[in-house]
């Protein structure tokens, strides 16, 4: 059960954050029990492209990410 109220923490927090930098709106229900809606603004949909293109960038270079993975982890000990 402690694991789960971290996990709503955290996912509060970033809510939040979010909401901040103007990427979500958020909607309070006036329900029992209570309800929050989320969503997204047209500034985060605006960058969900360039978001979806450094992933795609990313995947292109999977096996390089991994040999500096395992070069770090020999480097500093971490894969023990």
């Amino acid at each position: 059960m402690v694991e789960a109220v971290i996990v709503d923490r955290a996912l509060l927090i970033m809510a939040t954050l979010h909401e901040r930098d103007g990427m979500l709106t958020r909607t309070a229900q006036a329900e029992v029990p209570p309800r929050v809606e989320y969503e997204l603004t047209d500034l985060a949909e605006s960058l969900i492209p360039h978001a979806v293109a450094l992933a795609d960038g990313a995947s292109d270079h999977v096996a390089a990410i991994e040999a500096h993975r395992d070069e770090f982890d020999r480097r500093t000990e971490r894969g023990r």
